[in-house]
């Protein structure tokens, strides 16, 4: 497997990936991956997993695995290639509670949550959760 900046080739497979929870608008998605803020992690030729990172805001805004990929450590893979290709040493994300429950995930990616829960116009459920990580010298 390897981890690559995303290409204006990979739109629909991201956008399909991404559906599962929400739609990514083409030419936001595209824009992100013109400034390097997307990563996807391919096996032959095939793209397994994605990351969009929002610099600016310094968040995760999507960290998406194929479900028939998930618990092989793709998604441990793009966050912490995200942290170093992205020099990361805060990061805030919005784990879901619901439907497939990310918050486990990200806590064993160091996050630690935050009390309040955010409902989305879905009716998801989400629950901000904060990474810091230590600077080492």
């Amino acid at each position: 497997m390897i981890i690559r900046l995303a290409e204006s080739k990979d739109v629909k497979v991201i956008q399909n990936l991404c559906d599962v929870f929400y739609f990514v608008y083409t030419d936001a998605l595209l824009d992100s991956i013109k400034r390097k803020r997307v990563l996807v992690a391919e096996e032959s030729d095939k793209v397994l997993g994605v990351v969009i990172y929002a610099l600016k805001e310094k968040k995760v805004s999507v960290l998406v695995v194929d479900k028939e990929q998930r618990g092989k450590g793709i998604g441990k893979a793009l966050f912490e290639e995200s942290v170093r290709f992205f020099n990361v040493t805060q990061m805030k994300i919005m784990a879901t509670e619901d439907p497939t429950n990310s918050v486990p995930f990200w806590k064993a990616m160091g996050f630690f949550p935050l009390p309040q829960i955010v409902k989305t116009k879905r009716g998801n459920k989400l629950r901000p959760m904060i990474y810091i990580k230590e600077k080492k010298q």
